[in-house]
């Protein structure tokens, strides 16, 4: 990703076209911390991928449901990586 120019262009158009239109940028598949460090120089609201958290098993979401959620593991989710002013 981010030795290639032509997808470091889509990234920052992707960026510009939803902070224009008002709505935070997720960006998902990060697996590397040069890819997170890329993504917050160009302003991307949030990320998710490998990188962040690894996906979790059906368990976990079962123990949400019921509330056993202290029995099982952290929920992978998308990570705020700035703050939107």
């Amino acid at each position: 990703m981010i030795e290639n120019p032509q997808a470091m262009a889509i990234i920052r158009s992707v960026i510009g076209l939803g902070h224009g239109l008002g709505v935070p940028v997720v960006a998902e598949g990060v697996e590397t911390q040069a890819q997170l460090d890329a993504l917050r120089a160009e302003g991307c609201d949030q990320v998710q991928g490998y990188f962040i958290a690894r996906p979790n098993p059906i368990a976990y979401f079962e123990g949400v449901v019921i509330g056993r959620s202290a029995a099982v593991p952290q929920l992978s989710k998308a990570v705020p990586i700035r703050r939107r002013a």
